[in-house]
Parts: C-alpha cells; sequence; structure tokens
C-alpha cells in the first residue's frame, strides 16, 4: 500500500546517535595517521579548523532543515535554490556518494572482524549489509534503536582511550607538551600549508552531520530538534577527535604513527598493552558498522525524495504499509553498496565520494546564499562565506590529491549517468504534463 508520509518515530537522542555514529566511522581510526604524518604534533590545529568549518556548514543546514523540512536534505535544498535539474543531479550525486561509503565502510568491518573471525572479509560485509537492510526496513525506531547502542559503545571506548592516555600521559606533561614539526616541514608557511592540506584530508570525517538533515520528515519537532542535533553532534565528535589525536601524538612519535595503517591500535598498546590493541579493534568494528547503519539510512530516504518529486523510478518512493519505511528504496541502496563491495575499485570510488560530499556541501553553502538574496530566508552572509573558503580549498586540495585516469573516468561517468536520469525523467514528467 502506498503511504505519502514517513511516521516520525526519532527522537532527539536517535538524531544525535545518527550524526555522531555517520561521523566518527573509519576516519579516525585510519585516516587520522596521514593527517598526523603532515601535521605532527600540530594535528590538533587540522582538527580545529574542520571543526570551525562543521559548525558553519551545519548551521546553514539547521536553517534550510526549519525551512524546507524534507527527507531529501541536500538534494531538496539545492533544488530549492538553483532548480530541479541542477537539484536531480546533486541528489543522484549524493546518494552516489552514500552508496560508495557504505560500501567502503562494509569492506572495513570485513577486513577489521576477519581478524577475529576466520571468515572471507567480503563475506562479512555482505553479511553486515544484509543485517543494516533488515534492520533499516524493519523501522526508523529499530534503526535509531540500534544506531544508539552502537555509537555508546564506540564512544565508550574512545573514551577509555582518552582518559587512560591522560593518566598514563600525566596532566602536566600534557598541558607542558613540546610541539615540534613533522619531518620535511622547517617554517611556519610550510606548518599552515601543511594544517590547511591536513583539514581538507580529514573533514570528510565531519560530513556525517548532512545524515540529520536527511531525517527530517521522521524526526519529532524537526525545527527545533535537527538544529539541536546537528550542533551536538558536531561538537561531541570534534572533542572526541582532538582529545584523541592529541593522546596518540603525546604517546607514540608522530613518524611511527602516521606510517600505520591502524594508528590507534599502536598508540592504545603503548598504555593498555594487548587489552588497548584488542579494544581499538573493537571500536574500529563498532565505527564502520555504525557509520554503515547511518549511511543505508541517509541515502535511502535521498533516493525516497528523488523518486518522490519523479527523478527516479516510481516504485522508489513507496512505503511500507505497516513498518512506514521505504523499503524498495532501502532495498535499491543496499544491493547497490553490495554490488561496489564485489566489483571492487572501492579505494577510487570511495575517493571520490569524498569529493561528492565537499560539492555537495559547497552548493548546499551556496544556496543558502541565493536564497537569502531572493529573501527566502534571513541569515548573516559571513557564516555562508567562511565554510565556502574552507571547503573551496579542501576541493582543490581534493582534486590534485585524488585524481588519476580511472578517478576521472568514474567521476566523468557518475556526472553524465547522473545527467542522463534526471534528462530521461524530466522529459516523461513535461509528457505527461502536456497530456493533463
Amino acid at each position: 500500500m502506498r503511504r505519502d508520509t514517513l511516521a516520525r518515530n526519532l527522537k532527539l537522542k536517535e538524531a544525535i546517535a545518527i550524526g555522531i555514529g555517520g561521523m566518527i566511522g573509519g576516519g579516525i581510526f585510519s585516516v587520522i595517521g596521514l593527517v598526523v604524518g603532515l601535521t605532527g604534533s600540530y594535528v590538533f590545529a587540522s582538527l580545529f579548523f574542520c571543526t570551525v568549518a562543521a559548525i558553519f556548514t551545519g548551521y546553514n543546514y539547521s536553517l534550510l532543515a526549519r525551512k524546507y523540512p524534507s527527507s531529501g536534505a541536500s538534494y531538496t535544498y539545492i533544488t530549492q535554490s538553483f532548480g530541479k535539474i541542477l537539484g536531480g543531479v546533486a541528489g543522484w550525486i549524493l546518494w552516489f556518494g552514500y552508496v560508495a561509503a557504505s560500501a567502503l565502510y562494509a569492506v572495513t568491518f570485513g577486513l577489521y572482524t576477519s581478524y577475529f573471525l576466520d571468515v572471507d572479509w567480503k563475506t562479512l560485509g555482505l553479511l553486515l549489509i544484509v543485517l543494516f537492510t533488515t534492520i533499516n526496513i524493519r523501522g526508523v525506531k529499530e534503526t535509531g534503536f540500534v544506531e544508539n547502542i552502537i555509537v555508546a559503545g564506540k564512544v565508550l571506548i574512545l573514551l577509555i582511550f582518552i582518559i587512560f592516555g591522560l593518566s598514563y600521559i600525566g596532566i602536566v606533561k600534557f598541558l607542558n607538551f613540546n610541539f615540534s614539526y613533522p619531518n620535511g616541514v622547517s617554517s611556519v608557511f610550510d606548518l599552515t600549508r601543511n594544517i590547511i592540506m591536513g583539514s581538507a584530508l580529514i573533514f570528510v570525517a565531519y560530513e556525517g552531520f548532512e545524515l540529520i538533515a536527511a531525517s527530517a520528515e521522521e524526526i519529532e519537532n524537526p525545527e527545533k530538534n535537527i538544529g539541536i542535533a546537528i550542533h551536538v553532534s558536531i561538537i561531541i565528535v570534534s572533542l572526541i577527535y582532538i582529545f584523541t589525536a592529541m593522546v596518540s601524538v603525546m604517546v607514540v612519535d608522530p613518524t611511527l604513527f602516521s606510517k600505520s595503517e591502524g594508528p590507534l591500535i599502536i598508540a592504545a598498546k603503548k598504555f593498555l598493552g594487548v587489552f588497548g590493541e584488542i579494544l581499538m579493534g573493537v571500536g574500529s568494528v563498532l565505527a564502520t558498522a555504525s557509520a554503515l547503519n547511518a549511511s543505508l539510512y541517509g541515502a535511502s530516504r535521498i533516493m525516497y525524495a528523488i523518486s518522490r518529486d519523479g527523478l527516479a523510478p516510481s516504485i522508489l518512493n513507496n512505503i511500507h504499509s505497516k513498518r512506514k519505511t521505504p523499503h524498495f528504496s532501502i532495498l535499491f541502496t543496499s544491493l547497490a553498496s553490495a554490488i561496489l563491495v564485489v566489483i571492487g575499485f572501492l579505494e577510487d570510488v570511495a575517493s571520490l565520494a569524498s569529493l561528492f560530499f565537499m560539492m555537495i556541501f559547497m552548493a548546499v553553502n551556496l544556496s543558502v546564499i541565493n536564497l537569502q538574496k531572493r529573501g527566502i530566508i534571513k541569515n548573516n552572509l559571513i557564516i555562508s562565506i567562511i565554510p565556502i573558503i574552507f571547503i573551496g580549498i579542501t576541493i582543490a586540495y581534493l582534486l590534485s590529491y585524488l585524481m588519476n585516469l580511472l578517478r576521472m573516468m568514474i567521476l566523468l561517468g557518475a556526472l553524465v549517468v547522473s545527467i542522463s536520469i534526471n534528462f530521461h525523467y524530466g522529459r516523461k514528467q513535461k509528457m505527461r504534463t502536456k497530456k493533463l
């Protein structure tokens, strides 16, 4: 049976959990090592810049979510500002980004879990997709409940890491730590450049707050709770990131830390022994699992909104009569993620997903400026300009850092496919309109 509305079964704490779950994925457990390689003990500066950009961008998201409380989130905001064609392309690109991210989380989960279980990593990743597909279809309340538990688990693990790490270091040493330049850096200019490059690299670990905006049609009191959830989740995640990074570079030499594929595991082993190694392994598993759950949720809601607007097959906006979830959209999203896990090219696709997210963030901040100029919303121009500058630098860095022939082909292919899909469904809509 077809329904036109989703059920408002998400409370504020579930929305915060979705945001934290989407942000604390595999990034802090792996990418942080690359950032330390660029910034050394000044890693906190890169994270601070990311926090500022995320807070300003999050404010713009909460502003737009109050004006346009839709599951389409970024897609809806860009459509309202720049029209259906650009909005539709952005929607499909954003969906593809979350599908790629979901596949990456599934693979990372499989790789970490295979250390504990003698099972093929690809099988474990696919089983995780099946598990969270089932949970998402059962209902948004179940999705939020599971996300609460997993997020609580991984946050607790990171807090244990921070508390025991600070105890090992000592407050006096922590407050009087001598910061040093990373290898190959000899001037303030070089350090500043590396801090900016590090910010660009780690900023993708903050993109999960966009998922909160996608819950607009399923969260209680969205006008109030979306803004609170976005900013609370960003602040919590930022504090965890900064303290985790600071503890790490104080207990392990930054050069050694940056060369490890599991940097936090090395740091935890320093002051917690084998228990710390196991603990951070479990933390990595929980982080990727909750990020997958949140990404599947967000991507399916975006596809639901795109379909509802006539830019995707109509079956994808069907709502389950009992569960009140967009079950076909969830299945479609999960199937696409599973296919990526099976066929590979995941590193290239996931790298481009980071670029896609940054492009969407840029478009959303520009949407605020455009809507403000048209008198539709009221906002301080500076709040939009600051993240636009930062995200512009991030995009430029990602383009120079990520581009190769295969990734360029995937990028062009994704753009061509999304434009073609929108052109096809746009023509169908015009034909239906003429018949009426």
